[in-house]
């Protein structure tokens, strides 16, 4: 079983796993950033969720990550959402993938950026990780950015389904080791 970490702070930005009291947050800033984030995000063909679906989702998400699986972590400036990150254990055994989203109110502000670096860092705590990936669509340039910033490297690209509407079917997938990362910095 996983204990909850502690809050993580990444300059303004406090992440942490999503807490049931969240739903509504996190449905207001879902719904807000809909035009900005459903061309990227498959997991957009069940919106809109209610509220009450909203905490099942955060239940359901906190119960896989207490035992091994993924997290899903919110991204808060003081008590507001601005955006979402993930560590994902879609990949192998040795490495993880994050994911992230910004609230549309805070594109360009260094969100993405902050929680990425952050949940790296995160992810090499564990001592059995080797590699850390973000994958992205390859019409995605907002979201390739942070990679490239962090200093993971784009280790290549790859036939896709297109399975949101601004997809072009190419996946960009970026890695940076344990023995590379320097915390983002360089």
């Amino acid at each position: 079983m996983v204990i909850e970490p502690e809050p993580i702070e990444a300059g303004p930005y406090t992440i942490r796993w999503w807490e049931t009291g969240d739903a509504d947050l996190l449905a207001e800033a879902v719904t807000l950033s809909s035009a900005h984030l459903r061309p990227w995000m498959p997991w957009f063909d069940s919106e809109p969720l209610t509220v009450e679906q909203r905490g099942e989702l955060i239940t359901y998400w906190r119960n896989i990550a207490r035992s091994g699986g993924d997290e899903h972590f919110g991204v808060f400036e003081q008590a507001r959402v601005v955006g979402a990150v993930g560590l994902h254990r879609r990949v192998d055994p040795d490495g993880v993938e994050i994911g992230y989203w910004t609230h549309v109110r805070h594109v360009r502000r260094g969100v993405a950026t902050a929680a990425a670096r952050a949940l790296a860092s995160y992810a090499f705590r564990d001592a059995a990780l080797r590699y850390v990936e973000i994958h992205h669509d390859e019409a995605n340039h907002l979201s390739a950015r942070i990679p490239r910033r962090l200093g993971f490297t784009l280790c290549g690209t790859y036939e896709a389904p297109r399975c949101a509407e601004g997809q072009s079917g190419r996946e960009c997938v970026w890695r940076v080791t344990r023995s590379e990362w320097r915390g983002g910095c360089f």
